[in-house]
């Protein structure tokens, strides 16, 4: 399914918010950390699949646009867009 998706050490859940992008959460003190910024089409609201990977230190997101998007989990500065091969 992929709505959401906690890392192996059960410390972070990231969820596609319906809005914006996919909200962080850390579980160990019950804190949302940030968003990760991935705008909807407006028309093209649904809940995106999102996983941990990179041994749990990145974030691998679907888009509306047909882009992946891989954020890392606690830096802000790294997002990497990939685009689909046509």
């Amino acid at each position: 399914s992929g709505r959401s998706a906690v890392d192996s050490a059960n410390r972070f859940i990231v969820c596609s918010n319906l809005f914006d992008g996919f909200d962080i959460y850390d579980l160990k003190y019950r804190k949302y950390k940030r968003t990760i910024q991935n705008k909807y089409d407006k028309d093209q609201n649904a809940v995106l699949p999102v996983l941990f990977v990179n041994n749990d230190s990145d974030i691998l997101t679907g888009s509306t646009k047909g882009k992946v998007m891989v954020a890392s989990v606690t830096d802000d500065s790294k997002v990497t867009r990939l685009d689909h091969g046509a």
